[in-house]
């Protein structure tokens, strides 16, 4: 197993984000159908997944690349009995036909195509007026931190402000419902705080790739954090 993954498997979460943000951006979708079909992008160990399940009632199809992290869902989905399927597959090609999804779900993931990318990727995947939810980084200041923009712009190039990213939304062909910022905590008290003591923990990870990009993105957002954040967007397909 790489050192990416053995820092990151068995963790809480993936990256930012709690249960309350999620359940509160589920509320902003207002009602969905009884028998839902959901499909959660780049699901990770299926944090989202498990809420969605359990709080619609409807029928997730959870995707991500790394089969651990999957088996770890599956496995809760599994003790809860809760209606989540778990499917090895890229974000960027996803098998089902089109008008399949009542939703689509992605916290955390959409930047690995670009913002614009997965939406125009992911948008005929969904029924007539049909709704997503993301979180995406996006820059929350005018004024940005030359070192924020520095580690930014090797992580990701795209990264834009809220207007921005609704303007492309409405390009790929939806509606803005609304939108929030996560608040800080939900960087910390699940993510950082537990990744930092995993990478404390695991001497023999010190000095690899995956812990020296960890420890600078950790430390970019205590000193820069209110330049920028996740800020998680609700639509509906047009």
């Amino acid at each position: 197993m790489d050192a990416f993954l053995e820092l990151f498997t068995g963790l809480p979460r993936l990256g930012p984000g709690s249960d309350a943000s999620t359940r509160r951006a589920l509320g902003l979708l207002g009602e969905l159908p009884g028998d839902a079909r959901i499909l959660d992008i780049g699901a990770g160990t299926g944090r989202a997944s498990l809420i969605l399940a359990e709080d619609t009632g409807g029928h997730v199809t959870a995707v991500d690349l790394h089969p651990p992290f999957l088996e770890q869902l599956a496995g809760e989905a599994e003790k809860r009995g809760l209606a989540v399927e778990t499917r090895i597959e890229s974000m960027d090609q996803i098998s089902d036909a089109d008008g399949t999804y009542d939703l689509i779900w992605s916290e955390g993931a959409a930047y690995l195509m670009g913002l614009e990318a997965a939406l125009a990727a992911w948008r005929p995947l969904l029924k007539k007026g049909g709704k997503i939810a993301l979180t995406d980084a996006a820059w929350l200041t005018k004024t940005r931190p030359v070192q924020a923009m520095q580690f930014w712009g090797d992580a990701y190039p795209d990264m834009d402000d809220a207007q921005a990213n609704w303007k492309a939304f409405r390009r790929q062909g939806f509606e803005p419902i609304d939108s929030f910022t996560l608040p800080p905590e939900d960087w910390t008290a699940e993510y950082y705080d537990v990744l930092t003591q995993r990478m404390d923990e695991r001497s023999d990870l010190a000095g690899t790739d995956a812990v020296e990009a960890t420890r600078r993105e950790i430390d970019v957002f205590r000193r820069f954090g209110d330049s920028y954040g996740y800020v998680f967007y609700t639509a509906r397909a047009i």
